[in-house]
């Protein structure tokens, strides 16, 4: 995964940008998964306890940080394509799994999802008249 993945990253961001991308998805997605895990403290049951006692050592958070981050500098077709297909597999692992890993994989894919644009120079933006595609044909369907 490192070298399918990180190295085409690297070539899109350039060395500096990967670099910055991949120690702050991987800090920053660490620091939310411990967050989310001390916020499930106050579940009742044994999933929160064994969470907390989980752990997890590997390059996946940054890959999977890096490559969200390196979203942002792709055509827009592919950038959606890229974040469907990579939040809907890490949102699956999460809610299926449940463990720290999957947590920590989504934090970190989230944040290089925000950092992205940032690395560029840009502000994450969220358009006020966006919708989705169809949405204005959905309306007329529904109330012609």
């Amino acid at each position: 995964m490192l070298l399918l993945v990180a190295a085409p990253c690297e070539r899109l961001l350039g060395s500096a940008r990967f670099a910055a991308a991949a120690v702050s998805t991987q800090v920053l997605g660490a620091s939310l998964a411990i967050g989310f895990t001390r916020a499930a403290n106050a579940i009742p049951g044994d999933w929160s306890l064994a969470l907390e006692t989980e752990s997890f050592v590997g390059p996946l958070a940054l890959v999977c940080g890096v490559a969200a981050a390196a979203s942002a500098r792709i055509p827009t077709l592919w950038r959606r394509r890229l974040r469907l297909g990579l939040f809907t597999l890490l949102l699956l692992l999460a809610l299926y799994g449940g463990s720290f890993h999957s947590i920590m994989l989504l934090g970190a894919a989230a944040t290089g999802a925000l950092a992205g644009p940032l690395l560029d120079g840009r502000r994450p933006s969220c358009r006020a008249g966006w919708s989705p595609a169809g949405a204005k044909h959905a309306c007329w369907w529904a109330f012609s």
